[in-house]
């Protein structure tokens, strides 16, 4: 039986070791990306942009009953595009491939890494997204930084429901920058079990679950910092179209000059806001 080392082993092989975990661990850092319009189906071969038309809200007319024609709407619907310009990636260069791979814990130290930054640089794209739009004026939160507040949520919602946005969906959500959420925590009317009739008792199980019908989640990517900084965010999935023309993958290949294997994992694509009015932020005073 050969000796297994690193000018032996197969690049084919290498590649779909990595590209397997860095894909596995990466799917699973991807939160933000299952709560907006996904449309990499359109983008795959390489498409700089992808066109979403946006069907504006019709109203019926009565139909005539003197024999006339009906009367026919022109269309005019506007498109969204998104443009795929985003390029996140890791790099890292490993020596002695062999011996990594050896030790199981090693080996998923750096799929892990891999994954984990690509994802994040994805994630991190779609919030830049999301706390940029200002299409609906943007809700100061009260007294200090993060200190998000019940009357703040449902003045949000306000403007969310006056655009026709259901709440009750499972398909809005409210993102909170960690100080957002802790405040949220504090509140008894969330925070305390014998206040909710869901079961949940977040001062047990550190989550606050669901509020006002939204699932509420938290993120070091929304800010507790300066003044006008977004701390929280509350969204329809309707709002933002991301898609990607190249999924998180992973290339690999022996270099010699370094005794070592060279691996970048790299993911290309874009996100944008299509229906501004279907976000709300919060920012800091």
């Amino acid at each position: 039986m050969a000796n297994i080392n690193p000018t032996t082993l197969s690049t084919d092989f290498l590649q779909s070791l990595w590209t397997e975990a860095v894909q596995a661990y990466a799917d699973q850092r991807f939160r933000l990306r299952n709560m907006v319009m996904d449309y990499s189906s359109l983008a795959y071969g390489g498409a700089e942009s992808v066109k979403v038309p946006l069907l504006a809200e019709k109203t019926s007319a009565s139909a005539p009953t003197d024999s006339s024609a009906l009367t026919f709407d022109s269309g005019g619907e506007t498109t969204g595009t998104i443009t795929i310009d985003n390029h996140p990636y890791e790099a890292v260069r490993i020596e002695d491939i062999a011996q990594a791979q050896a030790s199981s814990d090693l080996f998923d130290a750096y799929a892990k890494s891999l994954g984990y930054s690509v994802a994040k640089g994805i994630e991190g794209y779609i919030e830049d997204t999301i706390v940029a739009d200002t299409t609906n004026t943007v809700i100061s939160v009260s007294t200090s930084a993060g200190n998000l507040s019940t009357d703040n949520v449902r003045s949000g919602l306000e403007v969310l429901w006056a655009k026709n946005v259901d709440n009750t969906d499972g398909s809005t959500y409210l993102m909170c920058s960690p100080k957002a959420y802790s405040t949220l925590m504090d509140d008894s009317d969330f925070a305390h079990a014998l206040s909710r009739t869901d079961g949940q008792a977040p001062m047990l199980t550190g989550q606050v679950g669901v509020l006002y019908g939204c699932p509420v989640f938290v993120s070091s990517l929304w800010s507790d910092g300066a003044t006008g900084t977004v701390c929280a965010s509350l969204f329809n999935k309707s709002a933002i179209g991301f898609a990607c023309s190249i999924e998180p993958r992973v290339q690999a290949q022996y270099n010699l000059e370094y005794v070592a294997t060279d691996v970048v994992a790299d993911a290309v694509c874009g996100c944008d806001a299509l229906i501004g009015g279907h976000i709300q932020n919060f920012d800091n005073p």
